[in-house]
């Protein structure tokens, strides 16, 4: 699924409205999403690529695995790279945990200020609280993440035959 601008911002206009659970879960998968894509967009065109990527035994198949797949192809920058691990950690208590989790609970208020500050002025009340952190982070990377499978689809890699080859095809 590519976004556009009006999606994303209808996407962020009902993040606002869900309950903390349900904004870290759906920013999660939604972010997954783009990297699927940003992967999709760069991987050779053959069922192989597909077969790294989608189902249940795929070895890319893992939010960690495309975040760390895609950082190491030069596909998103190292502060990317660093924010979706954070939000992947903040993702992975609300899904594995099933007491009373909220943002006001100590492992996710810290993790979360580990998550840069990019809603606002610095002298802005709205950085200390968690939920609008997180919120304003997840829009940062969704921004930035919005055309970047097109981008990447610029050097997409090609079936290829290497010149030092010792057989003939």
């Amino acid at each position: 699924m590519n976004f556009d601008v009006d999606e994303l911002f209808n996407f962020l206009d009902k993040l606002r409205k869900e309950s903390d659970r349900g904004a870290v879960l759906i920013s999660g998968a939604i972010l997954e999403e783009r990297l699927s894509d940003i992967l999709h967009a760069f991987l050779l065109d053959h069922r192989t690529s597909v077969e790294l990527l989608d189902g249940s035994n795929a070895p890319l198949g893992t939010f960690s695995s495309k975040i760390n797949a895609c950082y190491s192809l030069g596909l998103i920058q190292k502060n990317e790279f660093e924010e979706l691990n954070t939000i992947r950690k903040i993702r992975n208590e609300f899904a594995h945990k099933w007491d009373n989790l909220d943002f006001a609970t100590s492992k996710i208020k810290d993790l979360t200020m580990n998550l840069p500050w990019t809603g606002g002025p610095s002298d802005s009340k709205l950085q200390f609280i968690p939920k609008e952190r997180f919120s304003f982070a997840v829009s940062m990377l969704l921004t930035d993440l919005l055309w970047r499978a097109k981008l990447v689809a610029l050097e997409k890699r090609i079936d290829r035959i290497w010149p030092d080859k010792g057989r003939d095809e």
